[in-house]
């Protein structure tokens, strides 16, 4: 029995589309992380500014204030509340997507590992079969020539 000339594995195709998957999702979870510093970041900055205003707000004296820039001032620091509550739910979903993009991740690097393992098999058994057949066509060689001489 003649061993093929070139190592086959039959999953090659699987294998590669794998790699593509997992390439896929690890530009997928790298987004997901970049989307989440941002909410990070616009929720620290919401909370900066909120943070400020009140200090602005306690050191202004507010003498010559009318009922209506007190309205206009409540207004502001509650629309800045209601963002800063939006960001820090934005984060949360945030953190929920890079957590399920990270187990995407990590079942596809397992797939294609399993996958490389078995070619790594496959070609090491075609490794010593042909070994064998080397060692069978050398040992038939010098027989030949035992036997002529």
């Amino acid at each position: 029995m003649r061993p093929r000339r070139k190592f086959l594995f039959p999953l090659d195709t699987v294998l590669k589309v794998r790699r593509l998957r997992e390439d896929q999702a690890r530009q997928d979870l790298a987004r997901a992380q970049h989307q989440l510093a941002r909410s990070r970041g616009a929720l620290e900055e919401t909370r900066k500014h909120f943070t400020l205003t009140l200090e602005k707000l306690r050191h202004t004296p507010q003498e010559g204030w009318d009922a209506h820039d007190y309205q206009l001032l409540c207004r502001f620091l509650e629309h800045l509340k209601l963002a800063v509550d939006g960001w820090r739910d934005q984060v949360r979903q945030d953190e929920a997507l890079v957590t399920e993009k990270t187990l995407i991740l990590q079942r596809l690097h397992q797939e294609r590992r399993l996958l490389e393992r078995l070619k790594e098999r496959k070609y090491l058994q075609y490794r010593r079969e042909v070994a064998k057949f080397l060692a069978a066509e050398s040992e038939a060689l010098v027989l030949a020539r035992w036997n002529h001489s």
